[in-house]
């Protein structure tokens, strides 16, 4: 299993005597290679969820192991190059530096590697030619429509070849005709062997998915 948790709870302090349980004893597992969708209502514990699993933030209790790794016991400078060696994340906002080029934003993940320069543009370029926009290389992301942002960050998350990509609600900012064409993305990288974890209100997902869970008061059923 690539992705084990047991007992994951998840407690904010928004106000000092108002606290808010947003995960609740939360048990799974991934295999390695396996597409699984997530579906939950706002509120559900379904991004904080994804943060935890992404290394973004951290349980309040319980037992979570990526790829053999405790990720309780990791400091925050192990998460933080963890993720960004081992794990993409694809956002529903695209998540991209708007005034920058389309290479510069696949490129932010080698700034923070031992990737030379050199490598990652040559790579950069691939990634942009294997998705349909090689040439919109040098184009800047406010110029661009919401499939090609999604592209772009997708060629971003896929940069540093992750074990795992996480995508939050890929779908939310597009319309049917390029969400169909996204979707084909993800399914592509699943037949490539990627592990996927999707969150998303979208049940159009459950026809590439592999399996399918619901987060409810923070617990998956």
């Amino acid at each position: 299993m690539i992705i084990e948790m047991k007992e994951i709870t998840k407690t904010y302090h928004p106000h000092k005597d108002v606290p808010v349980k947003a995960l609740s004893g939360l048990n799974m597992s991934v295999r390695e290679g396996e597409m699984l969708a997530i579906y939950g209502v706002s509120g559900s514990g379904k991004s904080t969820l994804l943060h935890i699993i992404g290394g973004l933030d951290r349980a309040s209790s319980g037992e979570y192991r990526f790829d053999g790794i405790d990720m309780n016991t990791q400091k925050d400078t192990q998460l933080a190059r963890l993720r960004n060696e081992h794990i993409g994340f694809v956002l529903q906002d695209f998540g991209l530096i708007s005034h920058r080029t389309a290479i510069d934003n696949v490129m932010v993940p080698v700034m923070f590697s031992k990737r030379s320069i050199k490598e990652g543009i040559l790579r950069g370029k691939e990634l942009l030619n294997e998705l349909g926009i090689g040439e919109l290389k040098n184009r800047k992301v406010y110029q661009m429509s919401g499939g090609q942002k999604q592209r772009v960050a997708i060629a971003r998350a896929l940069m540093n070849q992750p074990k795992l990509i996480l995508a939050d609600e890929p779908s939310g900012a597009l319309d049917s005709t390029t969400k169909a064409e996204i979707y084909s993305i993800f399914e592509k990288l699943k037949q490539e062997g990627k592990t996927i974890i999707v969150v998303t209100h979208d049940h159009e997902i459950e026809t590439i998915a592999d399996r399918v869970l619901q987060i409810k008061d923070g617990c998956l059923h």
